[in-house]
C-alpha cells in the first residue's frame, strides 16, 4: 500500500526482522487497545518485501490474565485462612495455659493441705 507497517500495527516487529535479516515470530501486545496478538514476518524472495500473518489472541491472554488474578485472589486468601488460623490456635493455648496454672496453683494448695493435716 507504499505505507509503513507501524501506521497499522504500533509496534517494531517488522523493523526487527529486517535488522535480524530474516524471519521473526513474536508475541505483541498494544495495551492502549487491548490487543494482542502472535506475528510471523519473513521477507519474500527476490523482493524487497516482508510478509506478516498475525493472528489475533486477545481473548487468550484476557483468559491468561483472569486465571492469574484469580490465582492471586486464591493466594491471599489463603494466607488470610492460614493467618486466622494461626490466632485461633494462639487464643486456644491461651486459654489452655490460663486454666492449667489455675488447675496447678489448687493442686498445689490441695496438696500442700493434705501434707499438714498428715503431719
Amino acid at each position: 500500500m507504499g505505507r509503513l507497517a507501524k501506521r497499522f500495527v504500533h509496534s517494531d516487529c517488522f523493523e526487527r526482522a529486517v535488522a535480524a535479516g530474516g524471519s521473526l515470530m513474536v508475541k505483541e501486545s498494544i495495551p492502549e487497545h487491548g490487543v494482542s496478538f502472535r506475528v510471523g514476518i519473513f521477507p519474500i524472495e527476490g523482493e524487497d518485501l516482508c510478509c506478516g500473518i498475525f493472528i489475533d489472541i486477545s481473548e487468550e491472554e484476557k483468559a491468561r490474565k483472569d486465571f492469574l488474578d484469580l490465582k492471586a485472589q486464591m493466594l491471599k486468601r489463603g494466607q488470610e485462612v492460614i493467618s486466622r488460623q494461626m490466632q485461633t490456635v494462639q487464643e486456644i493455648a491461651r486459654l489452655l495455659g490460663e486454666t492449667t496454672a489455675e488447675t496447678k496453683v489448687l493442686l498445689v494448695k490441695l496438696m500442700s493441705l493434705y501434707q499438714e493435716e498428715g503431719q
